[in-house]
């Protein structure tokens, strides 16, 4: 009868520390995936950044065909004018 006790006693530890190690195992496994989401989060951050860079060069680019082609009114120009004069 003992021995069933020691064995009885023994066994729950056993199976706590199972599934401790299961758990840390899953929690390896989230901090690779956490990491993986934050490394395509700076990847992504990155790539708007280069795609607002372009639309703001289009859009100076687009602002001067407006100005040579006389698409722009008189009062943008004149501003426009006494800003480069400054």
């Amino acid at each position: 009868m003992a021995s069933e006790m020691d064995n009885l006693m023994l066994e729950h530890p056993r199976a706590i520390r199972s599934d401790l190690s299961e758990v840390r195992a899953d929690v390896r496994d989230i901090k690779v995936r956490v990491t993986n989401i934050e490394e395509q989060i700076g990847y992504l951050h990155s790539a708007v950044a280069g795609l607002n860079r372009r639309l703001d060069r289009h859009e100076d680019r687009l602002g001067r065909i407006k100005t040579q082609m006389g698409l722009v009114d008189g009062g943008f120009r004149e501003a426009a004018s006494e800003f480069k004069h400054d």
